[in-house]
């Protein structure tokens, strides 16, 4: 069973995995900060994190040894 995310969460998590701040995808997406926290949230949730660095960290995770 895979973790599905919708366009803006996949948008919102490929622009955090570059770096950006929630503030810089905001703006790079036309939506306010709040509306990127929801989604990083929700991204969350469904990853089973609680920060946004374990976050990244099971993302690389999962791209680095299950991908393969």
């Amino acid at each position: 069973c895979g973790v599905y995310f919708s366009k803006r969460e996949s948008d919102c998590l490929q622009l955090l995995l570059s770096g950006m701040t929630a503030k810089m995808i905001a703006k790079a997406l036309n939506i306010s900060p709040r509306t990127v926290d929801c989604y990083l949230e929700t991204i969350k949730t469904k990853m089973g994190v609680s920060t946004k660095n374990d976050l990244v960290d099971r993302i690389f995770y999962y791209f680095t040894f299950i991908q393969r």
